[in-house]
């Protein structure tokens, strides 16, 4: 059943015989959110080695980092590459891009449209694409993108923070 898998209207038949369906192909079925949930365990979703190389070096290159977030941009960098469902990576995925500032979403949409070629509906109200039918390779990039603008957002608060810092020492006269 693996092209029935991505049938929204096959849901019913889907979960009368569970142990004929695509995983991966529910997936991209829309109606398939609440029987995806309830199994988790039956999905697996796997990370290309170049993208599980990124998070080594980076994760090696901030451990000597002492600072909160950067660590808690690490471990949400982690998670959305172990999340088991890939319903939950792509809402995850969504949510970060939406808390973007707008100058970042032109670049996710370069990297949507020109890298991979994903298709788009345009509109008054913006860009829209359905990331449910990507494939891995295109989510794994928008993540590394996701992480690599978080990661240099934190970087420079920290180099606006000693700048304050050296200004406060060096060019605050108090007589």
């Amino acid at each position: 059943m693996g092209c029935l898998s991505e049938n929204p209207s096959a849901i019913q038949l889907l979960r009368e015989n569970q142990d004929k369906i695509n995983w991966h192909g529910l997936s991209s079925n829309p109606n398939a959110i609440q029987l995806l949930r309830e199994n988790q365990d039956k999905f697996h979703c796997k990370c290309n080695k170049s993208v599980k190389k990124s998070i080594k070096k980076i994760v090696k290159k901030l451990q000597n980092v002492n600072i909160p977030e950067t660590k808690s941009i690490i471990k949400r960098y982690k998670c959305t590459f172990r999340t088991t469902n890939m319903t939950d990576r792509i809402s995850n995925i969504k949510d970060q891009i939406e808390k973007m500032s707008i100058n970042y979403h032109a670049e996710i949409a370069r990297i949507l449209i020109k890298e991979h070629n994903i298709a788009y509906d345009e509109n008054k109200n913006g860009l829209f694409i359905n990331l449910s039918n990507v494939n891995e390779s295109v989510l794994d990039s928008l993540c590394k993108f996701i992480t690599y603008v978080e990661l240099q957002e934190q970087q420079l608060n920290l180099d606006e923070s000693k700048k304050d810092g050296l200004k406060d020492i060096y060019f605050n006269t108090k007589e």
